[in-house]
């Protein structure tokens, strides 16, 4: 569970909250991405509608990604008739919870709609579809065509009675209640998001007999979009439109495909770090990272690993050492189309550069290659 406060100001009508704090906690999950084998268990402080999973626990099986956990989430507070109040929850470390950073206006009844990370779009705007209480158009500019974050859009959201009861929260739903907390009462609110983007799964795992002589630690990790197998660059923004319908029978929101266009202001992409850090690279057991993207048209990446190669005594050999590979998803996966919301994982093995024997320069320059 997330806690979150938000704070209602004044006002004269009698009928709605006035003038006191109204405190959330705020309890988020969202669809595992749709993946060619069974994804590692997750657990859960509640148990969100079958097929969704919390937030933290799905992002955070991959090594590393703090870009993938505690991201903002940009939300609008919308009544029918009315413009709608746009709001963050930021992440608080010191207090382990979920703040809105402005005021409401006024405590009572909301269809609250949004996206999350907040900074992965440049602008954001709201439209009704056509009353706020039937849908809502979001409209999100700048965004990356790749980006280590996992983009989601809120396909649900409700007020719940507890920190394990969702008050029957199901996806299609958007109205939620702003209570007036008197110093002692508590409000729970409970999102759903879905996967704007489509995702790659990156594995690294090491060849056993090169494993016996050398050690691998992975320092970095980087993918560019790219146009075709000659590198031909792509925009590195892209804009998209989301149309949400709200319905009461638990089906998606969303209504149709989302609808993404370059920007063409934007300069071209370049190489989008996914990790930074070291890990050490097994014969056993992967180590995997994700990688977010525009689906659809996005389909050519390029992938740099930058890595240190050390003896079995720990004797660091060569340092920075650098391995770029092109990869094509349609190819490798004999797809028609790439799809949001599917991981599309992809297996490296580092192996040395020789065939049949092994001289120091081929040994300490070993390659990766791509096994899927």
């Amino acid at each position: 569970m997330l806690t979150a406060s938000l704070f209602a100001a004044c006002t004269s009508d009698s009928s709605e909250t006035d003038g006191q704090q109204v405190l959330f906690e705020v309890g988020a999950a969202l669809p595992s991405f749709t993946v060619e084998q069974p994804s590692a268990s997750v657990t859960r402080s509640w148990t969100p509608p079958t097929g969704y999973y919390s937030y933290d626990d799905i992002n955070g099986q991959f090594e590393g990604q703090q870009s993938l956990l505690h991201t903002s989430i940009e939300t609008f507070f919308t009544r029918n008739g009315t413009a709608a109040q746009q709001g963050t929850f930021y992440y608080n470390e010191g207090s382990s919870s979920w703040k809105l950073s402005m005021p409401i206006a006024t405590g009572g009844n909301y269809y609250l709609y949004g996206f999350l990370p907040k900074d992965e779009a440049a602008t954001s705007s709201i439209a009704p579809n056509p009353n706020f209480s039937d849908g809502a158009v979001l409209s999100l500019n700048g965004l990356s065509t790749v980006t280590p974050r996992d983009v989601c859009i809120i396909v649900g959201a409700k007020d719940g009675l507890s920190t394990t009861d969702d008050n029957g929260l199901t996806t299609g739903q958007f109205l939620v209640n702003a209570k007036a907390t008197n110093g002692s009462n508590h409000n729970y609110i409970y999102l759903l998001f879905d996967h704007l983007y489509a995702a790659m799964g990156l594995r690294f795992t090491i060849d056993a007999a090169y494993n016996d002589l050398r050690t691998i630690k992975l320092r970095k990790l980087e993918v560019k979009a790219i146009a075709d197998n000659d590198g031909t660059p792509i925009k590195a923004k892209q804009n998209a439109v989301v149309t949400l319908q709200a319905n009461d029978s638990g089906t998606s929101p969303l209504v149709g495909e989302i609808a993404f266009t370059p920007d063409l202001t934007s300069a071209d992409a370049e190489m989008e770090p996914l990790y930074e850090g070291e890990v050490v690279l097994s014969t056993a057991v992967p180590v995997t990272f994700m990688g977010s993207f525009i689906p659809g048209s996005t389909n050519y990446f390029s992938v740099r690993t930058t890595y240190d190669v050390y003896d079995k005594a720990g004797n660091l050999l060569r340092q920075h050492c650098q391995a770029e590979n092109t990869i094509a998803l349609r190819d490798i996966f004999g797809l028609s189309n790439i799809l949001r919301g599917h991981m599309y994982m992809i297996t490296f093995r580092v192996q040395p550069t020789y065939l049949y024997m092994l001289s120091d320069p081929d040994l300490d320059s070993p390659t990766m290659r791509i096994e899927n």
